[in-house]
């Protein structure tokens, strides 16, 4: 069992950040497992180092310790970007020009039948136009249902 805490070093710690960092690594310790603190610093915009390095200090006088050295997202692009053009050379994801706005107003309408937020697959069917934003990726996926449980 691997127990992880991801921040964004956006900005300083507060008590959300400490209580999910404290469950992470209860749940590890306590199941003999191994933490890690992977650091989401790859929000370039808001993203600062010396946020990073608050966390890990603060983490570290509360008493926290981790199995590996901190990871940081940042360093890894290459890696995802492999990943990525290979999920893409087998068709299996779809390029998504939806800006926030547009996905913010299709989750608050309502789903017949639905309780929770569905993507309605817009970019699927249609041609984005000259000059759109680069695209998140989709997956491709059948009319299937998945679900978790959460154990907290």
């Amino acid at each position: 069992m691997k127990g992880r805490f991801a921040p964004s070093p956006t900005g300083h710690m507060h008590i959300g950040n400490l209580w999910v960092a404290f469950l992470s690594y209860w749940s590890a310790r306590h199941q003999d497992g191994e933490y890690i603190v992977r650091i989401e610093d790859v929000d370039t915009q808001r993203s600062k180092a010396i946020y990073a390095d608050h966390i890990l200090e603060d983490l570290s006088w509360l008493g926290f310790t981790w199995d590996e050295a901190p990871t940081y997202q940042s360093e890894r692009l290459d890696i995802y970007e492999r990943y990525l053009q290979e999920l893409r050379s087998q068709k299996r994801l779809y390029p998504c020009y939806c800006n926030r706005a547009r996905l913010q107003e299709i989750s608050s309408a309502p789903h017949q039948g639905e309780a929770h937020h569905v993507y309605d697959g817009y970019c699927l069917t249609h041609e984005p136009t000259i000059g759109e934003r680069s695209p998140s990726w989709r997956f491709h996926m059948k009319n299937i249902r998945g679900s978790f449980q959460d154990i907290y």
